[in-house]
């Protein structure tokens, strides 16, 4: 690893002196895993006096960050936290991992409790890993700071209707989080001028952004210098303040390797291991879980498109009935009255009507072309009915046919039916 390439250390490195590092910005895969790369590079190959890591982050994510807190808290070489701005939600855990932990009197510590940012159904397996880093960071607090569990979990909490609690260097003094002598003094005019741009600012983001500006303007970046480093907080001066130190170490890292169902006495790369393998089966549900939502989604899609086609051929079958019904009643009208004018020419008798109706209703061309067929019959029986001569004739019974007829036998028979030769 080239020094002129390092992310996240910063300055010149030295074997047997005091190294810097940062951590600004969200903790995340990408993030967790420069820093820890460049962080064990540091430990194992330059082998410092001390590590210093200057921090401004919201936080991020629980899995990856718990990582980070295993490597710094394993570390053989004393380590210094320093809040530069913001150590909001897993930030505060990596700034407890150091040996020492420190703030600007500017700067600001968000804790509250762990959550994963998932929407849908609540899912029993996140439920479990929330519940077993909500205890693994209690026990962090209690044991790195010296309060009460139930102090602990009233800071986690936070009050009614916030998320978690923030402290200013003074506010996290009183808490008892730190000493007075953690707190690194700078101008009251810096002071003020943090204080001026955070008002109304309550989203961890862009509190990070402004102090990560603000930091930019100082400098970008001041260590401390050797002579300024205090002991800890808890203000352990006697023989055993190292040892008590380790231990409490100790049983952070064996509290991760516990929720991780490994052995207190793991190698720290086992554990990375064990964290990687989860980090990459997070990533697998990650996956499956966006492939579902795509095809959830696409399914929903075309159930919209069904239901379309579905609405639009029922308004499409409703119009064609319509024209269907007014066609087929003008087709009826068209049969009644070809029907009744065959009956008006003579063709067919008034009787027979529904009986050629039907037929051209399931034939109208065939009963159209038959009845076209029938010559007309002329009405006579009004024409006999107005002849003169024909109403004369019925009143002696007889017509002028039959008279004809009458003398034409009398002449051949006689009036006594005599036949006689005819001429």
């Amino acid at each position: 690893m080239k020094a002129d390439e390092l992310k996240y250390v910063v300055g010149e490195v030295q074997e047997s002196k005091p190294v810097y590092m940062r951590f600004y910005g969200r903790i995340d895969e990408e993030s967790t895993r420069c820093f820890n790369d460049e962080f064990l590079w540091v430990q194992d190959y330059i082998k410092p006096s001390k590590i210093i890591i200057s921090i401004n982050s919201e936080g991020g994510s629980v899995l990856y960050g718990m990582g980070t807190f295993a490597i710094i808290q394993q570390c053989p070489i004393e380590v210094e936290t320093i809040i530069e701005g913001l150590a909001a939600s897993m930030a505060s855990v990596l700034w407890a991992a150091g040996t020492r932990s420190y703030m600007r009197d500017y700067s600001i510590l968000m804790i509250h409790n762990p959550f994963i940012r998932e929407e849908g159904e609540t899912n029993p397996d996140n439920e479990q890993t929330i519940n077993a880093f909500q205890k693994q960071i209690e026990t962090i607090y209690h044991k790195r700071f010296g309060l009460s569990k139930a102090k602990v979990r009233e800071i986690m909490d936070g009050p009614e209707g916030c998320d978690g609690t923030y402290f200013d260097a003074k506010s996290a003094v009183e808490a008892g989080i730190i000493s007075p002598e953690c707190v690194l003094k700078t101008s009251k005019q810096i002071c003020n001028k943090v204080k001026n741009q955070i008002e109304g600012v309550v989203e961890a983001n862009a509190l990070q952004k402004i102090m990560a500006s603000i930091n930019t303007e100082l400098g970008n970046f001041k260590p401390l210098d050797n002579s300024s480093s205090i002991p800890n907080q808890n203000h352990i001066e006697n023989s055993n303040s190292q040892k008590i130190m380790n231990e409490e170490q100790n049983f952070a890292f064996g509290s991760v390797c516990a929720q991780l169902g490994m052995d207190k006495g793991t190698e720290v790369n086992s554990v990375i291991t064990r964290i990687n393998a989860l980090i990459e089966a997070e990533k697998k549900v990650k996956e499956i879980q966006n492939s579902y939502d795509t095809l959830k989604i696409q399914k929903e899609g075309l159930d919209a498109q069904l239901t379309n086609v579905q609405n639009e051929l029922a308004s499409v079958k409703n119009e064609l009935k319509v024209y269907k019904d007014a066609e087929q009643a003008q087709r009826n009208a068209a049969i009644e009255q070809f029907v009744d004018d065959a009956i008006s020419d003579g063709k067919i008798d008034a009787s027979a009507k529904s009986k050629w109706v039907e037929m051209a209703q399931g034939n109208f061309e065939m009963v159209q072309a038959t009845l076209n067929s029938i010559a007309k019959r002329d009405k006579i029986s009004a024409q006999i009915a107005n002849d003169p001569s024909n109403i004369d004739n019925a009143a002696t019974g007889m017509t002028d046919a039959e008279k004809e007829l009458a003398q034409k036998v009398e002449a051949a028979v006689g009036k006594d039916f005599q036949f006689k030769k005819l001429d």
